[in-house]
Formats: structure tokens, sequence, C-alpha cells
């Protein structure tokens, strides 16, 4: 049979061959594979655990005469075995010469996605037959085209087989013809069997080189008769984002800038710059903000191609916000870049710049903080909902060894430790009794949070929590003994949700985050307490010690149209609204479109020399994410598909 290699990515596949010529005898046997599709793993080069679903799309006939094509190829769903159908009303011999284009899509089986693969299978039906078949030395005992191509991502590794170079029809129709293939001994990255299957001695790497073309040798011994013959193999190598973000060389993480250098509404005298071997097409990179107080908003970034050679650069920037007011005597503000695709790297995908902002001038009679020591400032509505996130001074992972504590302040005369509590493993401050908070008169609270690892010392951080009221108490949640708020995750619409009390709300109240397309993305709509952090993909400690609080990131079933998260954990990505009637379940479904929106969509385009290109972004105020979307409507009855690749730019107005 003919083999055509898949490279799986993610959920999804691409084939190695995206036009597949072949050449099959118009008496070829009904029923008996011809070609097959065999998906690999991406990282093993073996085949892939989950399971794919083949279909047939659709078959086209060249030249186009009044004979009909339909019905004579079909193709198996489970195997991707494609044979001549028993059930056909022509007959193949009626299109001597013609040449059939078959389109193959294949899609992870019983798994919503946006990944589907797609290959162009060209097959001419040729004069020979079995009866009478010319097995002396030719061309077409060996190759089915003299150019084969292979779209390689860089990524697969070292003893992956391409494909097979043989024809196997012809193998079939000649058995006794004796066919030997041969590359270049020193070749770095290709070897062959000598019978025709084409290994990588090596990986390819885009960075390096982007083409690779290989004359192969093919000796033939039939009928007494020796002859060889030449192909050649081109492999485009496909970028795959491998490469973490780096810093250019003498570029500091770490600014300190005087409160005299900051102006409202004008950016930062600092410039945030990271650069990537990979480019823009691959790199999937969020910035984000660490600002307390949120003084800041972060300017729309922008990329270039071709710097230093390659490379991607990236750069954004820190504008104060018009009300700006310096809060105290220093500032740490933080803007994160994270590669959130990076794959098969060891080295972090995550840089961040630090900028300490200084108000000198200020007189001030407090005394500063020691260096083990440092100080936040947040704000909190009085009737905010049970388990409420309040703040995370510092964002560790659980598995780091810290402990975190919170100390009483013998000063508050409503303890402070009754009303706020914190996780001992990642120093989430949350509520714990918002009757308590609720019934309070405090303005200020100042929480002491001190924590310690294996490696330091204790160390503390002060808290300064504003309580907020709303001023409308017809407008807020009740908040009374014995009262529990439900989960949020309830909800399956906008005017349900933001019109409900919800538990780990700020304020009481739940928010809507709405949805464009019915296609699967991770910013699916859904109905939360907070969504800065839920769904964020993250099951965090708060969440797990509180199912009902986010189930998006925490539940165990995903159901409908949505896909688990890489975890295990939670929803992943959805194509429809997802709702959480149990902790752990949660099920996606009715997709009904957002209304007009309340902001507009813009494209930036920078053009600062003929050889940058810059890409348009999706981005929001404190979150920044550049990525292709991918529309892909599921396969219908009748089998028809469509996808549309676009750059969205949304602009929180």
């Amino acid at each position: 049979m003919w083999v055509i290699v898949l490279f799986i990515a993610g959920n999804g596949a691409v084939f190695l061959q995206k036009t597949t010529p072949l050449l099959l005898p118009y008496d070829y046997p009904v029923g008996t594979t011809f070609y097959r599709l065999q998906p690999i793993d991406e990282h093993s080069g073996k085949s892939p655990e989950k399971a794919l679903t083949f279909h047939l799309l659709k078959s086209s006939v060249f030249p186009n005469n009044t004979k009909s094509g339909r019905g004579l190829f079909i193709v198996d769903e489970h195997t991707g075995s494609v044979v001549l159908s028993p059930h056909r009303k022509h007959s193949i011999s009626e299109f001597k010469g013609s040449t059939f284009v078959l389109d193959v899509v294949a899609v992870p089986t019983n798994q919503a996605t946006e990944d589907a693969a797609h290959d162009s299978v060209m097959v001419t039906i040729t004069e020979d037959n079995s009866s009478l078949p010319n097995c002396s030395p030719r061309e077409e005992l060996c190759f089915s085209s003299p150019e084969i191509i292979y779209q390689v991502p860089e990524i697969i590794p070292k003893g992956s087989i391409l494909g097979n170079l043989r024809p196997i029809p012809y193998s079939k129709l000649c058995p006794q013809a004796n066919v030997k293939y041969r590359l270049p001994a020193d070749d770095t990255f290709l070897e062959t069997n000598g019978d025709g299957k084409l290994v990588m001695k090596n990986s390819f790497d885009f960075e390096e080189s982007a083409h690779h073309e290989r004359n192969i040798s093919c000796k033939v011994r039939s009928n007494g008769e020796v002859d060889t013959f030449f192909a050649q193999v081109k492999i485009v190598v496909l970028d795959v984002d491998d490469n973490p973000p780096f810093i250019q060389n003498g570029t500091e993480t770490y600014e300190v800038l005087e409160m005299s250098q900051i102006s409202p509404g004008k950016p930062l005298p600092v410039q945030f710059t990271i650069l990537d071997r990979d480019s823009p097409s691959v790199n999937k990179i969020t910035v984000r903000k660490s600002d307390p107080l949120h003084l800041f908003n972060l300017k729309d970034p922008v990329i270039f191609h071709g710097i230093h050679g390659d490379h991607m650069l990236m750069n954004t920037a820190l504008v104060p916000k018009p009300q700006f007011q310096f809060p105290d005597s220093s500032y740490n503000v933080s803007v994160i870049f994270t590669d959130v695709s990076l794959v098969n790297s060891n080295e972090s995908g995550q840089i961040v710049f630090n900028v300490v902002i200084s108000n000198s001038s200020l007189d001030t009679t407090q005394p500063s903080l020691p260096p083990d020591e440092f100080q936040v400032v947040t704000n909190l509505f009085r009737h905010s909902a049970h388990h409420t996130r309040v703040v995370q001074p510092m964002e560790v992972k659980p598995h780091e060894g810290f402990f975190f504590r919170l100390i009483r302040d013998p000063n508050q005369r409503i303890q402070s430790n009754k009303i706020f509590g914190v996780t001992p493993k990642t120093g989430i401050v949350y509520i714990l009794d918002e009757v308590a908070l609720s019934r309070s008169t405090n303005k200020l609270f100042r929480l002491e949070l001190t924590w310690r690892n294996r490696n330091v010392t204790d160390r503390r951080c002060i808290i300064l929590v504003r309580v907020l009221d709303s001023g409308e108490p017809g407008n807020e949640c009740g908040v009374e003994p014995g009262h529990q708020f439900p989960t949020c995750a309830k909800h399956g619409n906008p005017d349900a949700c933001t019109t409900s009390c919800g538990r780990g709300a700020n304020g009481g109240y739940c928010q809507w985050r709405s949805q464009s397309f019915p296609t699967l993305a991770e910013e699916y709509a859904t109905c939360s307490p907070n969504l800065m952090t839920c769904p964020d993909g993250i099951c965090d400690e708060l969440e797990e010690l509180d199912p009902l609080l986010c189930p998006q990131d925490c539940a165990a079933v995903v159901q409908g149209e949505a896909i688990p998260g890489f975890h295990g954990k939670g929803i992943g990505k959805a194509a429809a609204p997802c709702v959480c009637i149990e902790p752990k379940v949660c099920v996606c479904h009715k997709f009904f479109p957002l209304p007009k929106p309340a902001s507009r969509s813009q494209t930036k385009t920078y053009k600062e020399t003929p050889n940058i290109k810059s890409r348009p972004l999706e981005l929001s105020e404190s979150k920044i994410t550049i990525a292709p979307v991918l529309l892909f409507k599921n396969i219908s009855d009748n089998l028809n598909t469509f996808n549309l690749i676009t750059y969205l730019v949304v602009v929180d107005g």
C-alpha cells in the first residue's frame, strides 16, 4: 500500500505531504488498499495514542468530461485506507489517462477541536494492467513522481519515518522486480533501508535551514535488465515554537525610576523588549502586568520580524493612567512576557521586567521597610461574597515548598484573621467571614502576611485592604449568617449571570464573559466570580479549597463542545457557553452570538523598513495575546468543511 505520514500537533494532525501524487493501474483490484494515512506522534515519532477519524470530502476528475467519477473511491474512517469502491457505478478503465483529486481530512475521534488535517491525493489512472504487465526497468516501479515534497515540523525526532517511496500498486504489478534505493552515504539527515522507507537520521532545525534537497537513486533489476532512476526529495522544514524568548545583551530587567520622570498618559522612559528565534506565526506570547493598584496601562505591543537575521522582536511600554496618583514613597510594577506555546524546551518561557518607582521628594515619617519586606494595596467591596479572592502578593506554585500565614493585628477592633484567610502553600488572601466584613465599619484593614520555605528565612508583606461601599444598598448582595452563596458557574446566559450573587465575587455579583464565534477558544463564554482568575486554565489552591468557586478550572468531567485542560482538570477550550451545575462536571453547548460590542476592533500596522513586518494582535488592558484564530466548522452529514485563519485585535474601551 501507499503510505502517507501525518504529524500530530497537540490535538490535531497535519500531513507531511500536502499533495500526494499516485499512479494506479486501471485494473487494480476492488477493495484493496492502495493509499493509507499513517499518523505519527510529534514527540516520539511513533503511532499516536489518540485515534483519528478520516473522511473523503470530495473527488474531482480531470480532464472533466461527461463521465462522472463520483463513488469510485471510499475511505475507511478508522484506518485511513483508500480503496476502489465495490459499489461504484463506473469502471475505472473508463478513466485511463485521467487524474482524480481526492480531498481527504483527518480529525481527532470523539473530540471537539479546531485542528484538522487536509491532504490532496492525485491519483492518475494508467494503461498498465495485471494480465500483460510491463515489468522492464522503468521509473514507475520506483517513484510515483520525479519530485517528492515533505513538510516536516522541526520537532519531529530522529528515527521518525517520513514515508515509503515505493509505489505499492506497482510492487503488486511486478512482484518479481528487485528495487533498491540509495542516498549519499554522507547525508546527515536522511537514510533509507533500501526498500524505500525514508527515515530521519537527525531532526531538522528551521532556524538553521528551512529547505533541504536530496537526490535519491533507485536501481531496478527485472526481466534480466538493470537500470537506475532518480528522484528529488525536497524537505520544507516547518517552524515550531521550540525556542524561549530572550533579552538583548546589555538589557536590564530591573529599573529604578524617580516620580519626577512620570507623566500621566505618557509612556515610562523604559522599553520592554524581548527577542525570539521563532517566527510570529508560531509564537503565542502573552504580555501582562503585575500592578496591584492598577495605575498603568500596557501600550499596544509591536512585533517585528527579521531582526538580527530571522529573529522576532516584541516591544511594549507602561503608560500611567490619566488619573495616576502615586501611593507611597515607592511602588513596584512588573511586565511579564510568557511564551505559552513553547514546546520541547528545558528553558523557561517567561521573562519578567521589574520597575521600582521612587518618590524621594515625599516627606515620610514612617520607617522604610527592610529588604525582606514589602507592601501592597488592594481594594475590596464590603458586601463581597464568601471566599472572594483579595490578593496574592507572590506568584508561587504549590510544590515550591512555601508556607504562608496571616499574623493577627492586636490594634484592630475586629480581628483581621477572623475576616481574612490565606491559602498555606501559595499565599492567596481571601474572605473567610463575609458576614463579619459586611457588619464592620472599618475603611482600611492592615494585614501582615509572613512566609518561609526551605531556602529562605521568615519574610513578610504588609497588605492594606481598602474597603469600598457601593452606596446603593438595593444593589448589594445580602450577607447574613447562614447564607450560602451559589456558584456563578451554574448560569448559562449574560442576564442570569450578571443579576445573580455568587460565591467568590468581589461585590457579590457574578461577571459574564462573552464569546464571538462558535469555535474552540480559551476565551469561551461563561459566568465567573472574577474574570481575572476564573477561568484561567489553572486550578489554584483557593479554587481547590472551594470546588464551587471555579469549576471551569477544576472540574474532572468536561462534556459537549469543549476539550479538557492540559493537566486533565477543567475546560481547556470550548466552542459554546459552559455551565457547571455540579462542581466536578461542566457542560458546554448552545452557542449564541455576542451582542454588539461596546468597543471597536482595530489593527495596527507598522512598517519601519521593507524587511520588517508586523502582525495584528489580540489584546486587552492587562493581557495581550498574539495568536491566529482558526475557525473550523465540524464535518456535517454532507462532509462540507471550511477553514478561516485570521488575526484579531480587540481593544477594551
